[in-house]
C-alpha cells in the first residue's frame, strides 16, 4: 500500500491546483462527430478540398477563352531637335582686315509633340471562327506656326475554318470541352480521396473503440484476480488452502496486471493515433459512446454489384477517358486534313492637317478562301495511332477492373456472412463462458471444482469476451468497405462534405 508521505500530499495539492486553473475538456463523441471534426480538421482532408478549389479556377480561367480580348494603348512622345539653327561667321573688317573672329548661331530649336493611340478587341465564335475590329489615332504637332497632322484607321476582319480546326475542333471550343472531361475526372479522384480519408478516419475510431472495450475486459479481469486473491489469503488464515494456493493466485493477478497495463499502451497509441487525425489534444478525448453493431443482410448479388456500379468513382473515370481519349482521336484526325480558312476584312484611314482637313482617304476590302496542305502527315498519323492505342488500354483497364471488382465483391459478401456467423458464435461462447464460470465459481466454495478448473473458466471467459469484441469490430470494418464502395458514408451519418 502506497504510504501517503508529506511530499506526497504537497504534491497531489499542487496536482489538484493545476487541474483547477487549467481543467481538460474531455467529450466523449461517437463515429459521427469524429467524422465532422474530421471534415473541419484533417489536414489530408483539407489539402483534397483546397486542391478542388483549384481545380475549379483552372476550370474558369480555361473557359474565359470565350470572353473577348480588348487592347487599349496611348503613346505621347515629345521631340527636341537643334538641326534648324544656322552657324553664321564673324568678321572683323576693323583697319581693312576681313579676319574671322568666332561664329554665331542663329535660328531656333525644332520641337514636335506627337499622341497616337489604339484600341481593338477579338471576340472568338463558336465553331473555330474570330471576328475583331480596332481604330488608331495620330496627331502631331511640329510646333509654331504649323498646324500639324493627323492620321486615323479602323479594321474589322472575320476568319472561320471550313475543314482542319473547324466547327467543334476550334479554339477555344476544343480546349475547354477537354477541360471539362479533365475536371470532372479529378472530381471523381478527389470524391475517392474524401471517401477514402474518411473511412480511414473511421476505422482509426473502432480501433479506439476496440481498445477502450478491450481494456475494460482487462480491468474485469484484474478485478476478479484481485478478489480471488484476497480469497486465497482469507482460506489460508483459516487452514483451507496451502501457500501455493496464493502464490498461484498472487502470479496470476500480476499477469491479470500486465495484460491491463498492456491494454492501456494499446489504448493510449489508439488514442493518441485518433487525435494526430483530428489535430485535437489526446487528452480530450473521452472514452467514445456504447455502439451497437448492425448486422444487416446484403443486396442480392446482382443488386449489390449494380449499387456498386452506379456509384463507383473508378468506372465513371474509366468512362470519362474514354470520351477524353475519343475527342483526341477525332481531333488527330482533323489534323490530317487541309486548312481552308473562309475570310473577311475591311480597312479604312485618313489624314490631314490638325484642323481635321482631309487631304487623303483609303478604303478596302478583301474576301478570301485560303486552301493549305501541309507535307508530309508522319507525325499527325503517328498521333492517331497512339491515341488509338490509349482508347484500347483504357478499354482493356477498365476491363480488369470490372473483373477484380466483381471478385472483391463476391469475397466480401462471403466474408460478411462469414462474420455475421463469427459474432454469433463468439456471443454463444460469452454466454456459456459466464454460466461456467459462475459455476466454477460456487463450486469452488463448496470444495466440488479445484482452483485450476476456476481459473481456466475464467480464461474462457476473458478468451471469449475478446473474441467477441474483436468479431464485432472485424464486422465494422467491412461495413466501412461496403459504405465506401457504395458512397453511403455521407447518406448514412447525414452529412454534408460540400
Amino acid at each position: 500500500m502506497l504510504k501517503r508521505t508529506p511530499e506526497l500530499k504537497i504534491d497531489i495539492l499542487i496536482q489538484c491546483f493545476l487541474i483547477f486553473l487549467f481543467p481538460v475538456s474531455i467529450t466523449a463523441f461517437s463515429e459521427k462527430d469524429a467524422l465532422i471534426m474530421a471534415l473541419s480538421r484533417n489536414t489530408d482532408i483539407l489539402l483534397i478540398r483546397s486542391q478542388a478549389q483549384i481545380d475549379s479556377l483552372s476550370l474558369k480561367a480555361i473557359e474565359s477563352g470565350w470572353l473577348p480580348q480588348v487592347t487599349l494603348s496611348a503613346s505621347p512622345s515629345y521631340s527636341f531637335f537643334d538641326t534648324s539653327r544656322t552657324k553664321i561667321p564673324v568678321i572683323d573688317t576693323v583697319g581693312g582686315r576681313n579676319d574671322t573672329t568666332g561664329f554665331i548661331y542663329q535660328g531656333k530649336d525644332d520641337t514636335r509633340s506627337e499622341l497616337s493611340g489604339s484600341a481593338g478587341i477579338s471576340q472568338p465564335l463558336p465553331g473555330g471562327g474570330d471576328i475583331s475590329a480596332g481604330i488608331s489615332q495620330s496627331i502631331t504637332y511640329p510646333g509654331g506656326s504649323d498646324p500639324g497632322t493627323y492620321g486615323s484607321s479602323y479594321s474589322f476582319g472575320f476568319t472561320q475554318p471550313l475543314l482542319k480546326n473547324a466547327f467543334r475542333f476550334g479554339s477555344p471550343e476544343y480546349s475547354i470541352k477537354l477541360a471539362h472531361i479533365d475536371n470532372r475526372i479529378v472530381s471523381l479522384q478527389r470524391r475517392k480521396q474524401l471517401l477514402s480519408q474518411l473511412s480511414s478516419m473511421r476505422t482509426l475510431f473502432w480501433s479506439y473503440f476496440e481498445k477502450q472495450s478491450l481494456l475494460t475486459i482487462a480491468e474485469n479481469e484484474a478485478i476478479r484476480a484481485e478478489e480471488q486473491l484476497k480469497t486465497e489469503r482469507t482460506r489460508i488464515r483459516v487452514g483451507e488452502s496451502a501457500p501455493i494456493d496464493t502464490l498461484n493466485a498472487a502470479l496470476q493477478y500480476m499477469r491479470t496486471r500486465q495484460s491491463l497495463l498492456n491494454a492501456q499502451i494499446d489504448l493510449d497509441a489508439s488514442r493518441n493515433d485518433l487525435s494526430v487525425a483530428l489535430m485535437i489534444n489526446p487528452d480530450s478525448i473521452g472514452t467514445p459512446d456504447s455502439a451497437t453493431i448492425d448486422l444487416p443482410d446484403l443486396p442480392d448479388p446482382s443488386t449489390f454489384a449494380s449499387l456498386v456500379g452506379e456509384y463507383d468513382p473508378q468506372l465513371k473515370i474509366f468512362e470519362k477517358l474514354g470520351q477524353k481519349v475519343y475527342l483526341q482521336l477525332e481531333k488527330n484526325r482533323n489534323a490530317l486534313m487541309p486548312a481552308l480558312d473562309f475570310s473577311l476584312s475591311t480597312a479604312g484611314s485618313r489624314s490631314g492637317d490638325a484642323l481635321f482637313t482631309d487631304k487623303q482617304l483609303g478604303r478596302n476590302a478583301v474576301v478570301s478562301l485560303i486552301l493549305s496542305y501541309a507535307l508530309p502527315l508522319n507525325q499527325q498519323k503517328i498521333n492517331v495511332k497512339k491515341t488509338q492505342l490509349d482508347m484500347e488500354r483504357n478499354d482493356i483497364n477498365a476491363l480488369q477492373y470490372r473483373k477484380n471488382l466483381d471478385k472483391q465483391l463476391r469475397e466480401l459478401r462471403r466474408t460478411w456472412e462469414q462474420e455475421k456467423y463469427r459474432i454469433s458464435l463468439a456471443g454463444a461462447s460469452v454466454e456459456l463462458s459466464e454460466k461456467q464460470l459462475s459455476a466454477a465459481q460456487r463450486g469452488y466454495e463448496l470444495g466440488t471444482v479445484d482452483r485450476l478448473t476456476l481459473l481456466s473458466a475464467r480464461d474462457d471467459l476473458t478468451s471469449a469476451q475478446n473474441s467477441l469484441v474483436r468479431a464485432k469490430i472485424g464486422m465494422k470494418r467491412l461495413e466501412i468497405i461496403i459504405d465506401e464502395l457504395m458512397g453511403t458514408l455521407f447518406q448514412r451519418f447525414g452529412i454534408n462534405a460540400e
